[in-house]
């Protein structure tokens, strides 16, 4: 099974200009916005990109969880089994197999 943190994840903006998210138990920096070095972001635009890698981020549990119950569902129906392009599948298997650390 995993070893990740498990969910949920809150985005959370830190001190000098950390962005991360609270998992249950700890905090985790994602991203630093460059810094004049007085605590102020010297680029907003790092800032605003290092807050949208944290959100998405962030959902990384969110993700998987729709991803691994999508997966399943379409793999048990045949109906859907026949309306989805193989090579779209073996693209949800693989990114399954490296999320779990599974060479595929």
């Amino acid at each position: 099974m995993l070893n990740h943190t498990p969910g949920p994840w809150q985005v959370c903006s830190g001190q000098r200009q950390e962005v991360g998210f609270n998992a249950p138990d700890r905090w985790r920096t994602i991203a630093t916005a460059p810094s004049s070095g007085l605590g102020i972001a010297s680029d907003p635009l790092a800032m605003a990109e290092a807050r949208a890698n944290a959100r998405l981020i962030a959902e990384a549990p969110a993700m998987l969880a729709t991803l691994r119950l999508l997966f399943a569902e379409v793999m048990a129906s045949e109906e859907c089994f026949g309306r989805i392009a193989p090579k779209t599948l073996e693209f949800a298997r693989d990114i399954l197999a490296r999320i779990e650390g599974i060479q595929s």
